[in-house]
């Protein structure tokens, strides 16, 4: 060969792309009834990443897209259309992982799963083929058949289908697949995973409790520690998570005592123990504790628990429908009615006009309602309620009284009172009477143009209840 023929062929090859060097596709197609999946290729040999969607498909969502867009891998990221925890199509999910095993030839496949994904993890690591390196199940359901397990109370699941039992499936699989499962203490539709894991005997198992509620998942992200995990998975087969929430043992137990709880509160009666949990930040939880409560007639329990949960968050998509039943309820003793009508003050004006206009909340005006409370809900009343409101309110204040919130309350729809507003939405706000706060603080505006201290106080009491920051003008 000539010195010039050398250099051509030289630059050549230089010029050529290397036929190892395979560009990254991606594609998106439906598989079987209700899944959505979207893959990724990047080459061939490069570990298959299989992960499992949380809910319902959402088109919208990147889902794990971003998360996974950096990582050297392929993956493949399934989504159902409904909650059925991926049972509708799994004959044909496994059959495309598969397929997907004979034309990218990995060199270690591994799965990821949240809530219903994590059941879907689970399972898929317990198939011989594909042959799963390991399995991330994170908040997963172990038993889809307990009646107050979320794939029950959600009906989303086929007739007639098999949705094997994890626990025992576990327990008997002789695979080389190692698990790796993280389980919440602190919520209390979990309560009955936690305790379906204390039976997991099997040595690949490797079980974490976590003192957050369900959203691990959420919460890894938020402190940025998703991706680095991913990232480890996909190089070595190893799930690395925080320490930082590790639950104790006497939280494991706290959480397992619950179940009694969760299931009291689907109509299933059991012996409830007390339970020290006063660390527990969940709405849901102690929602479920006052319904227990309320069941049994234990009006001290279901005023503890239901303003716990209101406090956190339970009346964000409305005063809960099982206050307002207790409400008017006339088992429910008019001191306690009296106590749910004040927490509307706080939470839901909508329920405090409801609860005002029935024969039970008249009673309670009349002689069960505290003077301060009686003076912030006669803005939203009827007429008629209104009424017997402001006169119950000039019977029963004092003299200090009446110089102060009495008259603002009596006084405050007048349009030329803006110094009335003003005083009584600054004291709503310190007493923590969020939603009348509210109300006061956005007619002041229509007043007059709210100070910066009218709208620090109408700010923080905005975020008491979940809501965005005011508007300034």
């Amino acid at each position: 060969m000539s010195l010039i023929s050398s250099m051509c062929a030289a630059l050549s090859e230089i010029i050529r792309p290397s036929s190892a060097a395979v560009p990254s596709t991606e594609k998106a197609a439906d598989l079987g009834v209700n899944t959505r999946c979207r893959q990724r290729f990047q080459g061939p040999g490069k570990p298959l990443l299989v992960v499992f969607g949380p809910g319902e498909l959402d088109v919208n969502r990147p889902v794990y897209r971003s998360l996974l867009a950096p990582i050297d891998c392929n993956y493949v990221i399934f989504q159902s259309r409904s909650t059925d925890f991926f049972i509708t199509d799994w004959s044909a999910i496994v059959a495309h992982i598969r397929e997907l095993g004979v034309q990218w030839n990995p060199r270690r496949t591994v799965s990821w799963g949240f809530s219903m994904g994590g059941y879907a993890s689970l399972r898929l690591g317990l198939n011989e083929n594909p042959e799963i390196a390991c399995s991330v199940a994170v908040t997963p359901h172990f038993r889809l058949g307990a009646s107050v397990s979320r794939a029950q109370r959600l009906k989303q699941l086929p007739k007639n289908a098999q949705c094997p039992d994890l626990v025992d499936s576990l327990n008997q699989s002789t695979l080389q697949t190692k698990f790796r499962i993280y389980l919440p203490t602190h919520s209390i539709g979990d309560t009955i995973h936690v305790l379906d894991a204390q039976q997991v005997r099997s040595s690949r198992a490797e079980i974490h409790y976590l003192n957050v509620d369900h959203g691990i998942e959420l919460k890894w992200k938020e402190d940025g520690l998703l991706r680095p995990a991913f990232e480890s998975l996909t190089a070595d087969g190893t799930w690395r998570h925080s320490e930082v929430c590790t639950a104790s043992t006497a939280d494991i137990a706290t959480a397992i005592s619950a179940v009694d709880y969760l299931y009291q509160s689907h109509g299933e009666t059991r012996t409830l123990r007390k339970l020290h949990d006063e660390g527990v930040m969940e709405a849901e939880w102690h929602l479920r504790k006052a319904i227990a409560y309320l069941a049994r007639r234990d009006w001290d329990g279901f005023r503890e628990s239901a303003s716990r949960s209101l406090k956190l968050g339970a009346a964000k998509r409305g005063f809960p429908k099982i206050f307002q039943d207790a409400f008017l309820d006339a088992g429910t003793p008019l001191a306690l009615s009296a106590t749910l009508l004040s927490w509307t003050l706080r939470y839901d004006l909508g329920a405090t006009r409801k609860f005002l206009d029935t024969h039970r909340g008249m009673e309670i005006i009349r002689g069960h309602m505290e003077f301060s409370d009686l003076c912030y809900l006669l803005p939203f009343a009827s007429d008629e309620t209104a009424a017997c409101a402001a006169q119950q309110i000039v019977l029963r204040c004092s003299d200090a009284q009446s110089a102060d919130l009495g008259v603002f309350a009596i006084a405050a729809m007048s349009p030329n009172m803006d110094s009335a507003v003003e005083r009584i939405a600054h004291r709503a706000a310190a007493n923590n009477v969020h939603a009348a706060a509210d109300a006061f603080f956005e007619k002041l505006a229509s007043m007059r143009r709210p100070t910066t201290s009218d709208f620090e106080a109408w700010k923080r009491t905005r975020a008491a209840i979940g809501l965005s920051p005011p508007v300034s003008n």
